[in-house]
């Protein structure tokens, strides 16, 4: 039976992959997957299922992964952390609660699931900035991103001091993203000293910089990316 549930589940879970988005099967089946969550017999069970639900994409499903947040298996918090989209408040706390966990692969998704999603309030502020001094640039990066995308005060500043690194390690992609958003003019100075100082022509840095000094000198030029 528990491996006729995990087969079934990681079936399912390959069906949602060929689609091009998240779209619920029958009612039937998630009405399966829900008491079978329940009945898992051990952590991987679990896994697979909880896995297969947050594909259905609906609400239900969302409320059921919340329930495991603070499960001591890091592989149950990561799916967690992969599976809300945060477009809800109650959601997004429990990202900004997995953004600050003791693995990084779970910070990872829950912090890049807050920088997609659009919702807002101060609590949230308050953890994002404090990732903004992490000594990982990729935790750095995305929670500056999210900060961007909500236009939260005082991210120019943050992104410039980022920039302005004396060891150089950033995240450029999210950095970038960021800095396009915002599209200041304050940014060229530090994006035209970077130019001119350590990263050489044809490097991803480098074309990230160049990326940014020309959304930064004509904005609305270069398309937002998603």
């Amino acid at each position: 039976m528990r491996l006729n549930r995990i087969c079934g589940a990681q079936i399912l879970s390959q069906l949602q992959r060929r689609r091009s988005e998240r779209r619920s099967l029958p009612a039937e089946t998630v009405a399966l997957l829900l008491p079978a969550i329940d009945e898992a017999a051990d952590d991987e069970e679990l896994e697979v299922l909880l896995r297969a639900l947050s594909w259905q994409g609906i609400p239900a499903g969302f409320r059921k992964l919340m329930i495991y947040s603070r499960h001591p298996n890091p592989a149950i918090r990561h799916v967690v952390a992969w599976g809300l989209p945060g477009e809800n408040r109650d959601e997004a706390e429990v990202l900004a609660e997995l953004s600050q966990d003791t693995e990084i692969d779970v910070c990872d998704w829950a912090l890049f699931n807050l920088s997609c999603c659009t919702t807002d309030y101060p609590e949230l502020h308050e953890t994002l900035w404090k990732l903004t001094q992490s000594k990982l640039p990729v935790m750095r990066g995305q929670a500056l991103l999210s900060l961007a995308r909500r236009h939260v005060a005082g991210t120019e500043s943050a992104l410039i001091a980022e920039l302005s690194r004396s060891d150089g390690e950033m995240e450029f992609n999210y950095i970038s993203e960021a800095v396009e958003l915002l599209a200041s003019p304050a940014f060229l100075p530090i994006l035209q000293s970077l130019t001119d100082r350590n990263f050489p022509k044809g490097t991803f840095a480098h074309q990230y910089i160049r990326r940014m000094l020309h959304c930064c000198l004509k904005p609305g030029k270069i398309s937002k990316r998603t």
